[in-house]
């Protein structure tokens, strides 16, 4: 027992340092001593009592102090209010950190600062097994496993050893050699302040042990949690309500959500009046996609806590989730209210707001959001989305700029930067955006639809039918991937798939939307000549939206071409007063009038188309015909002039300009003008018929015959009429 009462140390004669006086060799520099020249050699001898039990037992306390604070905050949250349980594991862990500690430089931090160390009985650093033997013996016989009433037992049995016999029975054991030195004031102080701060930190940790519940898409699930729920015990006879409201945070954490249900219910149960269950609860069955439920939890949990900003956010989310997008708002504001410096309330209130259109709001609160945390990417892609229903397309692309910097991955914001760079004009660049969204989300319909409408406006219209079909496969029923497809087969001109892709895309709207798959319909009816279903599917579509013009101009168009011209009259009219004031408006309803024998009001709307359209040559020759049936010869002539000016190839621009000619009785420029029709189109009828006239009043009867009987052949009936009165074959 003598080396363990009292040790003598010495310096080494060829490092300097302390070694122990009956050490062989040195330590450090591995010098080696015979053992008569040993302690000729060594010098500075000094004596330090042996037997320090408080010594160890306060080195020991304090490097488990040292874990705790180590461990405590990772330690996964089902294992808060068990600390029985956590403080075993701690010290069970403290096992291997201090046989590695101990293996490496023969002592731990406090043992360091009690100035102990611990070699073999040769006064080498233990090895690795031997130090791993030794812990393990310290966490048995010394520490009792750390239960706390076992290890009270056996350290006291400990301290007893150690005082009466001068070492503990796990040094005797292994035949180790505990070696100790004088400490200094200053260290004192040290550990002094150390085991302050050590105690703080555990206090600060008991106050927290209840973490504030927060969104499970936020939270970084921790690694091997999912593992550790189910092997917690469920004895409800031993589990609180604090109890399974943990379990079932814990389970939230880990996105195990029927669980999370399930212990959250039994938390209530024991509890009914615990707010925090039915908050857990609620954001449980929220992911869940049970939103009434969840209303139904956040509620009670508002009940009980009226000032509870997170539980009104919650509930005005799953408001916005079942659309009723006012109690959505209603509930944002009461979250604002109580935590005005919340970014995440302010985003979600813009997002109610969009949804009943009101942009200006909405862009308000998306900047609000932006303002207290500028690096909030959610904020930046809706308030991006509101520019762009706003029609403030180059500010969206700003924000979708910056959001993809933020989140280069997001699907949504790439999606919404495409649909802005399309309504620019930059087709090429809304391509790469989509073609990028899909990458990131292959399943995001909508990107494969407008990479169609990309495709559509480049004229790809092969590529933008692959597009519109992958569309249809994500979502069959999709109605404007039917409309993109049947544009794209009408550009094709295969109208029989057109006018089928459209059938198929009528009718997916709920009743009461707009939908635009009967207006693209009727451009196939058309091309098919079966304007009377075009006619019926545009009154359809205007029955669905009585506010959209285009359809009131289509439908009119659908009616010209049967003949209705009073409706088409009526429909190009309804079409005007509700804004589509263009051209091709007034030029069709001028046409209409005309048809109707109304040539006065036929010019005064191919006047307007004219003036918004002056370089339409059509409506000139219009015009020119309308002025021709009146009688203003010259006018009719003035405006065919203009339309030959426009287009030099229109052979019924000479033949209009002939015949007013011929009435103003200058046959022969009348001739010439015919000829040049004629010219232009062989097979022209009347300008065989006009050119025999002129041909008759300058008494040239043979050719007047002549061109006669040709118009006759090529069908004019008056040319017919013509030679029957007077006998003569054709």
């Amino acid at each position: 027992m003598n080396q363990l009462n009292q040790q003598k140390t010495a310096k080494c004669p060829s490092c300097g340092k302390k070694i122990l006086n009956e050490a062989i060799e040195c330590e450090h520099c591995g010098k080696r001593f015979t053992e008569k020249t040993s302690g000729q050699q060594t010098a500075d001898i000094e004596t330090v009592p042996q037997v320090r039990p408080w010594a160890r037992f306060l080195a020991r306390m304090f490097d488990l102090a040292l874990a705790g604070v180590v461990f405590v905050p990772i330690a996964p949250s089902v294992l808060y209010g068990r600390e029985t349980l956590l403080g075993m594991l701690i010290v069970f862990a403290w096992v291997f950190i201090e046989a590695a500690l101990l293996s490496t430089w023969g002592t731990t931090p406090g043992k360091w600062l009690f100035r102990i160390t611990l070699r073999d009985s040769a006064g080498r650093v233990l090895t690795g097994s031997n130090a791993l033997k030794r812990s393990f013996s310290v966490w048995l016989r010394g520490l009792g496993i750390g239960f706390p009433f076992a290890s009270i037992v056996t350290l006291s049995i400990a301290y007893l050893n150690s005082s009466e016999d001068g070492g503990t029975s796990w040094d005797r054991d292994g035949d180790y050699v505990v070696s100790y030195e004088e400490v200094s004031t200053p260290r004192y102080v040290l550990t002094g302040f150390l085991f302050t701060a050590f105690s703080v930190l555990i206090v600060l940790g008991h106050t927290v042990e209840e973490p504030q519940i927060v969104t499970a898409e936020r939270k970084q699930v921790q690694p091997g949690l999912q593992k550790a729920i189910p092997d917690i015990p469920e004895d409800v006879d031993l589990f609180t309500a604090d109890d399974w409201f943990k379990k079932g945070l814990g389970c939230l954490e880990a996105q195990n959500y029927e669980e999370a249900v399930s212990a959250c219910t039994k938390a209530i149960e024991l509890n009914p009046q615990f707010p925090k269950a039915y908050l857990c609860r609620g954001k449980s069955h929220e992911i869940l996609g049970n939103d009434q439920e969840a209303i139904d939890d956040f509620t009670r949990a508002i009940d009980l806590e009226p000032e509870d900003a997170e539980a009104c956010a919650d509930r005005g989310t799953a408001y916005n989730r079942l659309g009723d997008y006012q109690e959505a708002i209603d509930d944002f504001t009461r979250a604002i209210d109580l935590e005005p410096e919340g970014a995440e309330a302010y985003a979600d209130r813009g997002t109610a707001y969009c949804s009943l259109g009101n942009y200006q709001e909405a862009m308000k609160d998306f900047s609000k959001a932006i303002e207290l945390e500028p690096e909030y990417q959610k904020a930046y892609v809706n308030r991006g989305l509101a520019y762009y229903e706003l029609g403030d397309d180059q500010h969206a692309v700003d924000d979708f700029n910056r959001a993809i910097e933020l989140k280069p991955r997001g699907a949504v914001a790439y999606h919404g930067r495409g649909d802005a760079y399309r309504r620019l004009g930059d087709c090429k660049e809304a391509m790469k955006d989509f073609s990028k969204a899909i990458e990131l989300d292959p399943r995001l319909a909508e990107a494969y639809v407008n990479r169609g409408l990309a495709h559509d406006e480049l004229s790809n219209y092969q590529e933008a039918i692959e597009d519109f079909n992958k569309a249809i496969d994500l979502e069959p029923e999709y109605e404007v991937a039917y409309q993109g497809r049947g544009k794209a087969y009408i550009s094709l001109s295969n109208y029989q798939k057109a006018t089928k892709t459209l059938k198929n895309g009528v009718g997916l709207k709920p009743q009461g939307q707009d939908t635009t798959a009967y207006p693209t319909r009727r451009w196939a009816y058309g091309r098919l000549h079966n304007y009377q279903q075009a006619m019926k599917d545009y009154t359809k579509a205007i029955e669905l939206n009585p506010q959209a013009a285009g359809y009131y101009y289509n439908r009119g168009e659908a009616c010209r071409e049967l003949g209705n011209y009073q409706q088409a009259i009526k429909d190009y009219t309804k079409a005007v007063e509700l804004g589509s004031e263009n051209a091709y408006t007034y030029h069709n309803r001028g046409n209409a009038y005309y048809r109707l024998g109304n040539d006065k009001d036929a010019i005064e709307d191919f006047n307007k188309a004219i003036d918004l359209e002056p370089e339409d040559a059509v409506t000139y020759g219009d015009r020119g015909n309308a002025y021709y049936r009146s009688g203003e010869f010259q006018e009719a002539i003035n405006d065919f002039n203009k339309m030959i000016e426009l287009e030099p190839q229109y052979a019924v621009a000479y033949h209009g300009r002939g015949d007013a000619y011929v009435m103003l009785g200058d046959y022969q420029e009348a001739i010439n003008d015919f000829n040049e029709a004629i010219n232009l189109d062989s097979l022209n009828a009347a300008a065989y018929y006009g050119r025999g006239w002129a041909y008759e009043k300058l008494g040239d009867h043979q050719k007047g015959i002549r061109d006669c009987k040709v118009s006759a052949r090529f069908g004019d009936k008056r040319a017919q009429r013509f030679l029957r009165e007077n006998e003569l074959d054709w």
